[in-house]
Parts: C-alpha cells; structure tokens; sequence
C-alpha cells in the first residue's frame, strides 16, 4: 500500500508542476522518494498533453512507455534466466 500511496503522490505532485522543480533541485534521488515510475508516466502524459493538446495522443504516449518498461522487463528477465540455466548446466 505505501508503493501505492508514493506513486499517487507522485503523480499529484507531476500535475501540479512541484516534482519537476523538486527533481531539478533534488537530481535522480527526487524520483525515488515518490515512486519514480508512476512520476514519470504522468510526467510524459502532462508533457504530452501541453505539447499536442489531446488527452488521447497523451495516454498514447503514457501507455507506450508503460509497455516499453514492462517489455524492457520481460526480455531481461528471459535473458537473466537463459543464461542461469546455461551456467548451471542446461538440461542435463
């Protein structure tokens, strides 16, 4: 629940234009503290939206970079496994 909570605060904080000016003073750490993930998928929804002004182009972009994660996560986690099995002996 406290992931949770950190990611809403997270978001809330991206909406209201405080997490960018708390992660220009602040650097990467500022990411961490508020759940750095959902932070940067409502950050690329609010740009998106400035930049095109259509909710939908934004949630595009937001659902995009959601998927590139979580593919991005299921390669390395394949690749992590294949090679364990390979060092510990494959199938024999």
């Amino acid at each position: 629940m406290s992931l949770v909570s950190l990611g809403v605060v997270g978001v809330i904080l991206v909406i209201a234009g405080v997490f960018p000016k708390l992660e220009k003073a602040a650097g990467f750490g500022a990411g961490l503290s508020f759940g750095g993930f959902a932070a940067a998928v409502a950050g690329t929804f609010v740009a998106t939206k400035m930049q095109t002004n259509s909710a939908a182009k934004a949630l595009k972009a937001a659902l995009m970079l959601v998927l590139y994660v979580i593919g991005t996560g299921v390669v390395l986690a394949f690749i992590t496994g294949l090679v364990t099995w390979l060092v510990k002996g494959g199938a024999a």
